[in-house]
């Protein structure tokens, strides 16, 4: 039971801290001896190649666009030739094996 006037108060148990010793010590290596890896700028690089990646990628759908177009416009002129063309018959009106 809790005493009257008196609020129990939570405690914690903190452990003492161990001070690094000789043996615990990782030495550290200067700057310029640093693994490849460590010295990279990683945000920096991955902000790059992601810029580069969506450059490639505009530069891929505007060749695919502009050959799209080419396309279209050489079956549009082969369109319009058949169309003038009076020897030609359109597909619907092409004599079938059956017709004899």
């Amino acid at each position: 039971m809790v005493p009257t006037g008196k609020a129990r108060r939570a405690t914690t148990v903190r452990l003492a801290r161990r001070r690094p010793g000789p043996g615990r010590v990782r030495v550290r290596r200067p700057a310029g001896l640093r693994r490849w890896w460590r010295r990279i700028d990683w945000g920096r690089t991955g902000t790059i190649t992601a810029v580069a990646a969506a450059l490639a990628g505009l530069l891929l759908t505007g060749v695919s666009t502009l050959y799209d177009a080419l396309v279209s416009q050489g079956e549009l002129e082969q369109a319009r030739q058949a169309a003038d063309d009076p020897g030609v018959l359109p597909v619907k009106q092409a004599p079938s094996c059956g017709d004899g």
